[in-house]
């Protein structure tokens, strides 16, 4: 039973910190990108 928590929290925490890094990833290269775009438009 205890193990059965222990696995239930370790996937879900697991799942959850994946879940946020690769929202995290996503959020900056967008950024990256917009931030490219607005500098190649201003230097014109």
């Amino acid at each position: 039973m205890l193990i059965g928590i222990a696995v239930l929290a370790f996937v879900t925490i697991f799942t959850g910190g994946f879940a946020s890094g690769f929202a995290v990833r996503a959020r900056q290269s967008r950024l990256r990108r917009v931030r490219a775009h607005w500098s190649k438009s201003l230097r014109c």
